[in-house]
């Protein structure tokens, strides 16, 4: 279950914390300050931070435009609805979400579901990068075993490509393993 932080100098409220868990998320922490939040946010991956401002010890924008900055953290900004517009000239460009104060609940709703299906998306997207990575590496690799096997075997590049598949095949390992033991044997 993906977790919040919440950042308020007053306590989350019954109602508030039962709309966070209908949306799925459960409340890692409720803090007081910005600087309590950034020393958990530090130590901790937290999904969602929700700052309700003002904060004991700051507004709450810097702690906001810090975490969108350096994190992946999803932020919304609580605020009395006087300072929203403001406030929105400041946020403009980020991912920071502000809702006036009193927010409704269907409004934090559809923004916790618009984090959480942005959040699902970009860990798809992660896991994607991270397996075109590895075939890059792979591809690397087998090049330049590739390279050697035709600098100092004289192999054409068709025939130390197939010695490369056909070893891999006949030894049950991947192309990547048997790319790297050719080029330990000749490093």
């Amino acid at each position: 279950m993906p977790k919040i932080l919440f950042v308020s100098k007053v306590e989350l409220n019954i109602e508030l914390l039962q709309l966070i868990k209908e949306a799925g998320y459960s409340i890692y922490a409720q803090v007081k300050s910005a600087s309590e939040a950034r020393r958990i946010l530090h130590e901790k991956d937290i999904e969602t931070l929700i700052i309700n401002t003002p904060l004991t010890d700051e507004f709450g924008h810097d702690l906001a435009l810090g975490v969108d900055e350096k994190l992946m953290t999803n932020v919304i900004m609580l605020v009395n609805a006087d300072v929203i517009d403001a406030l929105d000239q400041k946020l403009y460009g980020t991912s920071i979400i502000a809702l006036a104060k009193p927010i409704s609940k269907r409004q934090l709703y559809k923004t916790l579901g618009f984090f959480r299906a942005q959040s699902q998306k970009i860990n798809r997207l992660n896991d994607e990068n991270t397996k075109l990575q590895e075939k890059l590496e792979e591809f690397k690799l087998v090049s330049r075993a590739k390279m050697l096997l035709i600098e100092k075997n004289h192999m054409s590049e068709e025939n130390a490509h197939k010695h490369i598949d056909k070893t891999a095949k006949d030894q049950r390992r991947t192309k990547r393993e048997v790319a790297q033991s050719i080029i330990e044997m000749y490093s």
